[in-house]
């Protein structure tokens, strides 16, 4: 990714910016490691919950990463909050919110919590910067897009319905250059919406509206960001990381067509043995395609696509 900034201004915290091959995110540095490794566990999947408990004012964790509302319990509220005011410049403090690992920790209002997530949201997609520099609209606005994707918001279902239709359109259709731009964008809207959270609520919703397609992608959303989380990932593949479900090497249709996992294996490990032979292909430019490797003395067939347009993901693995 060209031109992203060496740090970026949020409600007067200044954020060292730094240009992974994940996307932009927060450098761990300083009094601000707390904030960069949940804020950046966030972007690159592995605590997809983030946002929404941020919202509910709910813990959340994974592993040592940790967000939780900050409990008259834990001490002197205002002593927590002394880094965030010394170094935005704000006398904000409602809501405080803990973020990062039991040995490295910042507190900072929900609010601005909120406003950092979207913020690098949108550096990391790309996307316009947000006028003045240096914001992210209003609190109210931010939280107003959040309460919108959640279940039983106003207008919720009607959307819902909507990405129901294009789904099933986007199943039916024969040409794969049209399917494949259809997929790009279709991908895009759902994880706006939430679908591609692979929450068991989300998923919930869309049962009790019968809208099995996009319950499909749900359900395969959650399995993929088991996966790519696994111990079994890292085995086949070591230098593996925690990545969002948009953009992984392994497509949601893997999960939803499947997979097709020959007795004595396990799923993930069935999956990792073809991200692992994926990733030592060096697939060509081509949209989607396939090959023939092997592994530890057997032959397997391969089969991927470019989802995202970008990145080769794991469609299918069989052997031959």
């Amino acid at each position: 990714m060209t031109g992203v900034p060496h740090q970026i201004d949020v409600d007067g915290l200044a954020l060292p910016i730094v240009d992974t091959a994940l996307g932009p995110r927060i450098s761990p540095e300083g009094e601000l490691a707390g904030l960069a490794i949940a804020v950046n566990a966030f972007l690159n999947g592995a605590l997809p919950q983030l946002w929404d408990a941020v919202v509910r004012r709910e813990p959340v964790s994974v592993g040592d990463v940790h967000a939780r509302p900050l409990a008259v319990s834990d001490g002197d509220p205002a002593a927590s909050l002394e880094p965030w005011r010394r170094r935005s410049g704000s006398g904000v403090a409602e809501d405080p919110v803990e973020v990062g690992t039991p040995a490295v920790r910042f507190v900072l209002p929900r609010t601005a919590l909120l406003n950092i997530l979207d913020r690098m949201q949108r550096l990391d997609s790309g996307g316009p910067e947000p006028e003045p520099a240096g914001t992210t609209g209003s609190p109210g606005e931010v939280l107003a897009r959040a309460v919108a994707n959640r279940p039983g918001a106003p207008g919720r279902t009607d959307e819902l319905e909507r990405l129901e239709t294009r789904a099933r359109e986007l199943d039916a259709m024969t040409d794969p250059a049209q399917a494949a731009a259809r997929r790009r964008t279709l991908l895009i809207e759902l994880d706006d919406a939430g679908v591609l959270s692979g929450r068991p609520e989300v998923a919930d919703e869309l049962d009790e509206l019968h809208l099995t397609t996009l319950l499909g992608y749900c359900r395969a959303a959650g399995q993929l960001l088991d996966y790519l989380i696994s111990p079994e990932r890292r085995q086949f593949v070591p230098d593996a990381l925690a990545e969002p479900v948009l953009g992984a090497r392994v497509s949601l249709d893997f999960y939803r067509d499947g997979p097709r996992v020959p007795p004595g294996r396990t799923e993930r490990g069935w999956t990792a043995l073809g991200e692992a032979l994926l990733v030592a292909s060096s697939p060509d430019a081509a949209v989607a395609g396939g090959f023939y490797s092997q592994w530890d003395g057997r032959w397997y067939e391969v089969r991927w696509r470019r989802d995202d347009g970008n990145t080769p993901a794991l469609l299918d693995l069989s052997e031959s």
